[in-house]
Order: C-alpha cells, then sequence, then structure tokens
C-alpha cells in the first residue's frame, strides 16, 4: 500500500560526507547496511557475486513466499536514491581485493552460503543435494537465468528431506516425499504439514 500511494520515495539527503563505502554481499544483510549508509550521506557501492541483486530474498526463497518483484522495487529506490549495484562481481575471484583499496570502509555481508555438512557414511553420494543449491537453482531457472551447473530434479523421483523448510515447497513435482526432523519429538510446522497433506 505504502509503495501504491507513493509514500515510498528515494532518499533525497543533500549533505554528504565525501566517504566512499563497499559492501560484498547484497542480501538481507547488505541491503540494510546499504540502506542505512546512504541515509548518513555515505557513497555506496554494493558487489554481488550473482547475476541479480538480492542474496538470499532472490535465490533462497521460492516466488510464493517472497515475489520478486518486491525484491526489485525497493532495488529501484535504493538505486534512486544514489547506491550503485555491481553484479557479477565476485570479490576476489572476478575483482581482486585490492580494488576495494579506494573506499574508506568495507562490509562484508556474503550471508551463511556453506551448508551443515552431514558427517554420516555415504553423504557425499551421488544425487544427494544441499537445500541451498537446489533453491538457488530453482529460482536461478523461474527467473530466467541461465545456470551452468547439471539441473537438479526431482520430478517423479523419491525425495527424501533430511529437515524442513522453503526447500520442502520446491518438491511438489516429486512423486513422494519422506521428511526426517532433526528433532523427532518436535511437533511438525504448519509448512510441514501441508505438504505431506498434498501428498496424500
Amino acid at each position: 500500500i505504502a509503495f501504491k500511494k507513493g509514500y515510498v520515495k528515494p532518499n533525497s539527503l543533500l549533505t554528504k560526507t565525501g566517504k566512499k563505502i563497499a559492501i560484498i554481499g547484497s542480501g538481507p544483510a547488505g541491503l540494510a547496511a546499504a540502506t542505512q549508509l546512504n541515509k548518513t550521506g555515505h557513497d555506496v557501492t554494493v558487489y554481488e557475486r550473482d547475476d541479480k541483486v538480492g542474496g538470499l530474498l532472490r535465490y533462497g526463497i521460492p516466488d510464493f513466499k517472497l515475489d520478486k518483484y518486491i525484491i526489485d522495487r525497493r532495488i529501484q529506490i535504493l538505486e534512486d536514491s544514489g547506491i550503485k549495484f555491481i553484479t557479477n562481481a565476485h570479490i576476489g575471484q572476478q575483482i581482486p581485493i585490492t580494488h576495494l583499496a579506494s573506499y574508506d570502509a568495507i562490509i562484508v555481508a556474503t550471508g551463511s552460503t556453506v551448508p551443515w555438512n552431514l558427517t554420516i557414511p555415504g553423504a557425499d553420494s551421488k544425487g544427494i543435494h544441499y537445500a541451498m543449491d537446489f533453491l538457488k537453482q530453482q529460482n536461478k531457472i523461474i527467473g530466467g537465468s541461465t545456470i551452468s551447473e547439471e539441473p537438479i530434479s526431482a520430478t517423479g523421483k523419491h525425495v527424501v528431506i533430511i529437515g524442513d523448510g522453503d526447500s520442502l515447497s520446491e518438491e511438489n513435482r516429486a512423486k513422494y516425499v519422506s521428511i526426517i526432523h532433526h528433532n523427532p519429538d518436535q511437533e511438525t510446522n504448519d509448512h510441514t504439514k501441508a505438504v505431506q497433506f498434498l501428498l496424500a
């Protein structure tokens, strides 16, 4: 409603500090930091390793929970406020860390993309995938981005999910889904109940 009524507007702060800030990562933390630093009057540049801005918001959350136009309109507001976004910019790979030497400060907001490994036999077997790898790939496909890795498909397969969360929502094309909770005594959450109901 606020956007429709025009209440959400770009930052029009006229006083600038002259300080340059680099932010590595454009997920929730990176965007929040960019917003606050921009309001303070700093010149902010956000570096994102993926092809689109948003991090976990764009690639870790399914569309039915967060439509990507919501991210895009917020990014537009931030760009109109003077924040610069540079995509396909993996610091340390595509862009050397020395490139950031000219900034007055650097904020590292790279998120938590490293999965919690299963320390059990066979955890590295073929067909075992981590949730973020799967969710990111599915969100990229839906968003029209090109993927270079082998597609992860659950269509027509019996899928076993260890834990619950957003990965469940993307498994509706599977033939059958089994869910294993980390805490077997924990009450099944509403999201899991919904998936089990759909598969019944």
